[in-house]
């Protein structure tokens, strides 16, 4: 079932009328608005939640240089796979 404007609007922690911003590009919304209101719309996931990702990269604990090392591994893996 896809999610109506009012349940993306009550996950994303915005107005229906912000989410219909988004969706129709009306109005100037911040970047985090619009990330937390298209991935809820495109997923019916919420947006910030680990579980929701295949993998969660602390960049700040391990470095950005360590994070694209993992993340090019990965790919690597997947495309060798």
């Amino acid at each position: 079932m896809r999610a109506t404007l009012k349940d993306v609007a009550q996950l994303a922690g915005v107005s229906s009328a912000t989410v219909s911003y988004v969706l129709n590009g009306k109005r100037t919304i911040s970047e985090d608005t619009r990330r937390r209101v298209n991935y809820k719309h495109y997923t019916d996931r919420e947006w910030g939640m680990a579980q929701n990702y295949h993998i969660t990269l602390d960049s700040g604990l391990i470095g950005i240089e360590k994070c694209v090392d993992i993340i090019l591994d990965l790919v690597q893996d997947k495309t060798d796979g």
